[in-house]
């Protein structure tokens, strides 16, 4: 082999390296524009303390209400940056320290479901079809 088929080769093996990690990177984080298309709409949740339903606007507000041992109401702003939504809350019924905000990181999303990471504490939301 000549060293010019070497080297074509070679170069060939590297872009396709590095569109396959592309792709993979792309496949498990979706892109902060992504996020925020996918997001408009309703989620809902089930854990330990019960369920909850978040209606997410376009505007940039939402509305969370949770039934079951922690029953109430929180409403707020969001945002995304970086692969996190940032919600700050601006009424809740919980708590009268406002505004509050958190950053959950987005590990999985796709039309209907959202995986998010808040501390050490995952979360998995289900999207409401209309």
């Amino acid at each position: 082999m000549t060293m010019k088929k070497f080297i074509i080769i070679g170069f060939s093996l590297v872009l396709l390296i590095i569109a396959a990690l592309l792709i993979w990177h792309n496949k498990k984080h979706p892109s902060d524009s992504t996020i925020r298309k996918e997001y408009l709409g309703t989620w809902v949740a089930q854990g330990a303390m019960g369920h909850s339903t978040i209606d997410i606007y376009s505007d940039g507000h939402f509305i969370a209400q949770l039934t079951g041992r922690r029953a109430g109401k929180l409403e707020g702003t969001w945002r995304v940056q970086d692969g996190f939504i940032i919600s700050t809350y601006t009424n809740s019924s919980f708590t009268k320290h406002l505004p509050y905000s958190e950053s959950d990181q987005v590990l999985r999303m796709n039309g209907h479901e959202l995986v998010t990471q808040y501390g050490k504490d995952v979360f998995v939301k289900h999207k409401v079809e209309p």
